[in-house]
């Protein structure tokens, strides 16, 4: 930017546009139901961690 156009005001215009029409999402039936199996949580999730142990003295 040139020395001179550094002490004028600046004045910064925005337009907005909407963005594209998205496709509207349902949920199918039984979209779950394709999904057993896939996930799984460690067998000691619910213990609590050493790295809180102070905070829950």
């Amino acid at each position: 930017m040139p020395e001179a156009w550094r002490r004028l005001p600046i004045r910064i215009k925005a337009e907005m546009e909407p963005a594209a029409p998205q496709a509207k999402r349902t949920a199918k039936p039984g979209l779950w139901k394709n999904l057993q199996g896939t996930f799984w949580m460690s067998p000691d999730f619910d213990e609590p961690l050493e790295d809180f142990k102070e905070y829950m003295e």
